[in-house]
């Protein structure tokens, strides 16, 4: 089972506008109330389109949309990671789980 974070990020509308600087064709998820928030950076290169959280987009979707998780990792599964690979589509990124050793420290 994932893990929730205990209050939802606010989202940052500057992150659009930051992305479509080195990519006016770069994509991204909407409507931007649910999805901005989880926005947390933007690759580089050529093709430089935004990345979000997996885990934050489901706590999005659990908040704003009232979706139960299951609900919401339905939905990121179907209609957004269907997606990827489509040309100026954004990228979903989950982090790195905290290594157990060093929460003991």
């Amino acid at each position: 089972m994932m893990s929730r974070s205990k209050k939802s990020k606010k989202p940052d509308h500057r992150a659009r506008e930051w992305i479509a600087e080195a990519n006016e064709e770069a994509l991204f998820l909407d409507p931007p109330e649910t999805y901005d928030a989880a926005i947390i950076g933007r690759t580089n290169g050529s093709f430089c389109v935004a990345i979000y959280d997996y885990q934050l987009l489901i706590d999005r979707l659990i908040d704003i949309e009232e979706l139960t998780e299951e609900q919401a990792i339905d939905h990121i599964e179907y209609n957004i990671l269907g997606s990827i690979g489509a040309e100026h589509f954004p990228v979903v990124m989950n982090q790195l789980p905290p290594d157990d050793d060093d929460s003991q420290n």
